[in-house]
C-alpha cells in the first residue's frame, strides 16, 4: 500500500513537472484596415510571448492590439506604440521604428515582461 502511494505521488509530480511546448501554428490577426498579423505563441505553459512571423517579439496594449515590444532598463518589456503588422504589409515608418528594436536582446531566457501563466496580461481574446 505504502509503495503504491509513493508510486502514484512520483508518478503525479513527474506529470505536472512536465511543460507543455505552445502550439507551433500561427493565429491570425485582422485589422479593420484589411491587414494582417501571423502571431506565433511561443514558450511553454509556464512561461509564454507571442512573436511576428519574423521572430520580433509583441505585446498587446490596453486595446488588445498587438504591437512590438521594447526592453525597458529593467530588463522587462513594454509595448512600442507601434502596430505590428506582417512583414509584407509594414509601411516605412513601421520598418524604420523595429529597425532599431535590439531584438537579440529579448531572449526567452531575459523575457521579464512576458506572460507568465495565470498573469493579467495572458491572451484571453484569442485561441493561441
Amino acid at each position: 500500500m505504502k509503495n503504491s502511494q509513493i508510486s502514484l505521488f512520483l508518478l503525479t509530480a513527474i506529470t505536472l513537472l512536465q511543460a507543455v511546448p505552445a502550439n507551433p501554428e500561427p493565429g491570425i490577426v485582422r485589422y479593420p484596415d484589411g491587414r494582417t498579423l501571423k502571431v506565433y505563441l511561443r514558450g511553454d505553459e509556464n512561461l509564454s510571448w507571442h512573436e511576428s512571423a519574423d521572430g520580433k517579439v509583441l505585446l498587446r496594449n490596453v486595446a488588445g492590439i498587438f504591437e512590438y515590444a521594447l526592453q525597458d532598463k529593467q530588463g522587462k518589456l513594454t509595448a512600442s506604440g507601434i502596430k505590428a503588422h506582417d512583414p509584407a504589409y509594414r509601411d516605412l515608418h513601421e520598418e524604420t521604428v523595429i529597425a532599431t528594436i535590439p531584438y537579440p536582446h529579448l531572449e526567452p531566457g531575459k523575457l521579464k515582461g512576458a506572460m507568465p501563466k495565470n498573469s493579467g496580461n495572458a491572451p484571453a481574446a484569442l485561441p493561441f
